[in-house]
């Protein structure tokens, strides 16, 4: 009911765990940040994501866009109504 992940480039801890189901990972770092999935509104800061987010079907789901650098047509069609 849970993943824990690592992000090796920033030496954080993620604990990933699935909606309506109460968390009991095992001992995780006391900062380690807690996270229920799946996300439903999420801000997308860095244009890479955005073609997975849309590869899994959740770009509904992407609440902010910064649209400076994107060329997702999509996207900007959508920012602009």
């Amino acid at each position: 009911n849970y993943k824990i992940v690592r992000n090796l480039l920033f030496n954080e801890t993620y604990v990933l765990t699935v909606c309506g189901v109460p968390p009991k990972p095992p001992k995780v770092p006391w900062d380690a940040k807690h996270f229920n999935v799946p996300l439903s509104d999420v801000s997308v800061t860095d244009t890479t994501v955005i073609a997975y987010m849309e590869l899994l079907g959740l770009r509904e789901s992407i609440l902010y866009v910064d649209l400076q650098y994107a060329t997702n047509p999509c996207l900007h069609l959508a920012n602009n109504q």
